[in-house]
């Protein structure tokens, strides 16, 4: 039977068995084959554990033992030691060297002589492993200076160097101290090397001065130090610390600025004004005084600001460094906070806080010690410091700060910010002078409604024939005359209807119209004019409108174009939309006012913003935006297609009819142009909501377009003649007109309308 290779299932019992012939016995024999093998022999094996490309040390004269862990293999090995000359060490314990336990090397009394490569070995009938272990028997250094420092020039290089005799690395290693405190070996510094006991400093600094000593380390033996070198270093003539490159000094502030300079004896320091020129010139500027180095200026000017050199000298060496003085001036505050700050609830508020300085100071704000800017609904800080809340909150009261910060230093003006409804703002109106302007007021009316009534009934005759001429849908130019009575607010219309389903209501969810109508219309209308003392910053002069004609008619009486005189910064006259408060009824009243009061707390580029209120006599006017291509139902009827042909319409300056000379062609809207005006639409809708405020006559005839195709949302429900068709009396208030088309039926039913409904 022959293995041409043994595999490890090789091993087990064979049995051979021999068989004769004609029936003779057979004969056979067992045999059980059993392989041999030996464990490597590794560093692990060793103790202690050998490192890598690192003897064994054993100080001289001293007892050292090396154990073996050894191999295991089949059959069991036999184990030995080979001395450098691979001779076997003896177990007799009366050498210096012998093995122990038949595994341990033994050093009685480590000798010189016995330094080198001891191997053990393990060997079986699989075969023979060996491990060489290098033994170094170790002996007390002995130092020795090689390469002593004379001196070094600063920025210069020096080498120094010992050496160590007996004794070799890496069993002895070199390191260096300076004034006692061990060098580094990772210092970028100096170069250490530890084998050959050399320290190089590649660029001397004055700081290396000092006394220098090698450091011999041998495994075994204590710490060997040689005698200390001193290394004196020449210095070079330099600044230090150097200058700065700008010095920021303080305006009417005393200063200090010194120009330090080093070199192996003391240097001659001098301080130059050059200017803005490039020539340095002795002489300082007034206020400025030199000593040894050092500017000493008494209360910094303008004067001061400029370019410097200072010139140090020592021997034949000459340095020089220019600077900057810039002068800057501490921040101080031209406008700042009251203490106590008071703003409304649900208002707009801006804070001024506006600062002095040179350089022009940084505002910050922070409330109750917190960054306003790190806040998540932060209020908008603009450049010039003035800090704006979109919409106070009751939890915008607080502590706040506004701090002015420049490079001259910081200031802080901190406040507390005071919050209130609008409704107590109101009620401290002073009653006396409520008084004497509404008796003011009723005199006046009396007497220019006496004077004029004859002729204001003539002229309500008149447009009434002018407009049953003209026919619903067109628009009609009053006469100069005409313009004049509407001007002075003479008209006398008689009103129609004292309340309505158009305009646009205040107040969420269901029954908003009556919170809005029925509501106002509990107080008087005096009452509600005394409250409503918000809309005296709208006030503008009834003798700066022009009146160019009217419109239609509404609930409260006519609504007319006119042109207004500086009603806005910039430009010298306006088109605007007025609306007249004819209806003389609480209810109407109060409903006009507060429309006028909702209305100027509206600031959107979608939604008309009130311009200008005439209060100062009767009829009272609302004067709102007005764009130049009317309202956006007659566009559409202009612009849109039938059956593939378009009609045509007018689109002059017709107001909300639309109704005016014939123009060009209006070529039909695009998809992106439709897409477009619903978004701008969506938007004012989205802004009015944000106020809870439901408009209830949401509809093509109350958006005004602009030649650049922008959209407000208005109210304008001409109600009575223009888009009177459009309008359906109340079946249980006929009175009441309400735009039946799109109103949802419980609006229709029960007068109340929701957020939902537009």
């Amino acid at each position: 039977m022959y293995f041409p290779e043994v595999q490890g299932s090789d091993e087990k019992t064979y049995r051979c068995e021999g068989y004769g012939v004609q029936n003779s016995k057979s004969q056979s024999f067992t045999v059980q084959l059993i392989l041999s093998d030996l464990e490597p022999i590794t560093a692990q094996s060793f103790e202690p554990r050998l490192r890598p490309n690192f003897p064994v040390v054993i100080p001289v004269k001293q007892y050292f033992e090396i154990k073996v862990f050894p191999p295991s293999g089949m059959p069991r090995p036999d184990y030995r030691w080979l001395d450098p000359k691979d001779r076997v060490v003896s177990d007799s314990t009366s050498q210096n060297i012998y093995v122990k336990d038949g595994t341990t090397l033994v050093f009685n009394s480590a000798q010189d002589g016995e330094t080198g490569y001891y191997t053990f070995v393990a060997n079986n009938t699989w075969g023979e492993k060996r491990k060489k272990v290098k033994v170094v028997v170790s002996i007390p250094p002995i130092l020795s200076w090689t390469k002593e420092p004379v001196g070094a020039r600063e920025d210069g290089q020096v080498e120094m160097a010992c050496k160590v005799t007996d004794s070799d690395y890496p069993v002895t290693t070199i390191t260096w101290t300076k004034d006692g405190v061990p060098l580094s070996m990772r210092s970028s510094l100096y170069r250490i090397d530890m084998e050959n006991g050399t320290l190089v400093i590649p660029r001397v600094r004055a700081e290396d001065e000092g006394k220098y000593a090698c450091v011999a380390n041998t495994t075994g033996h204590p710490i060997q130090m040689s005698r200390k070198i001193f290394l004196r270093v020449a210095r070079k003539l330099k600044f230090n610390p150097p200058l700065e490159k700008v010095y920021d000094l303080v305006l009417s502030q005393a200063a200090r600025i010194a120009c330090n300079a080093e070199a192996a004896g003391g240097p001659i320091i001098k301080w130059y004004y050059k200017g803005s020129s490039e020539l340095a010139s002795p002489k300082l500027p007034a206020g400025m005084q030199e000593d040894r180095g050092v500017l000493y200026i008494d209360q910094v000017d303008w004067s001061h600001a400029g370019v410097y050199e200072c010139i140090a000298s020592y021997n034949t060496q000459k340095i020089s460094s220019t600077t900057l003085f810039r002068v800057v001036e501490t921040p101080k505050f031209r406008i700042r906070p009251d203490n106590n700050t008071t703003v409304y609830e649900g208002q707009r508020a801006m804070i001024h806080c506006v600062s002095l300085g040179k350089p022009r100071p940084l505002i910050t704000w922070d409330k109750d010690g917190r960054l306003i800017v790190l806040l998540f609904f932060a209020p908008k800080v603009f450049p010039n410091g003035t800090l704006l809340i979109r919409k106070v909150l009751i939890e915008d009261r607080g502590r706040y700060s506004c701090a002015a910060e420049n490079t001259a230093g910081l200031v802080r003006a901190d406040f507390n910010l005071v919050i209130t409804k609008p409704a107590d703002h109101e009620e401290s109106f002073n009653v006396a002078k409520t008084v004497v302007i509404v008796v003011c007021i009723a005199a006046a009316y009396l007497a220019l409604v006496i004077g004029l009534m004859a002729f204001c009934s003539y002229r309500l005759l008149a447009q009434r024939k002018n407009r049953k001429q003209l026919g619903t849908g067109r628009f009609t130019s009053r006469s100069d005359s005409d313009n004049r009575s509407h001007a002075s607010g003479m008209s006398s219309h008689p009103s129609h209807s004292s309340t309505s389903a158009s305009g646009i209501a205040v107040g969420g969810g269901v029954g908003g119209v009556a919170s809005s109508v029925g509501g106002a219309g509990g107080m008087t209308a005096a009452a509600f004019r005394a409250r409503s003392a918000s809309l005296d910053r709208f006030h503008f002069p009834r003798q700066d409108l022009q009146t160019l004609g009217i419109i239609g008619k509404g609930q409260f009486g006519d609504v007319f174009l006119a042109k207004a005189r500086a009603i806005r910064p910039m430009e010298g006259e306006t088109l605007v939309v007025i609306k007249s408060l004819l209806n003389n009824s609480e209810a109407a009243t109060a409903e006009f006012y507060a429309e006028m009061e909702m209305y100027g707390k509206l600031e959107h580029p979608n939604v008309a913003r009130l311009l200008g209120v005439c209060r100062d006599m009767e009829p009272v006017f609302m004067v709102t935006e007005y764009c130049d291509w009317g309202d956006l139902k007659q566009f559409l009827l202009a612009t849109r297609t039938d059956s593939g042909r378009r009609l045509m319409g007018g689109m002059g300056m017709g107001g909300a009819s639309g109704v005016g000379v014939a123009g060009p062609r209006v070529p039909p809207l695009s998809a992106m142009q439709r897409l477009k005006m619903c978004q701008q639409v969506a938007l004012g809708m989205e802004y009015l909501a944000g106020y809870r405020m439901v408009h209830r006559d949401l509809a093509a005839r109350n958006v005004m377009l602009s030649s650049r195709m922008d959209l407000k949302v208005c109210s304008l429900s001409l109600s009575r003649d223009v888009y009177a068709n459009e309008y359906f009396n109340h079946p249980a208030r006929p009175t009441h007109r309400i735009p039946l088309r799109w109103l949802p039926p419980e609006a229709v039913r029960d007068a109340e309308l929701s957020k939902g409904c537009l």
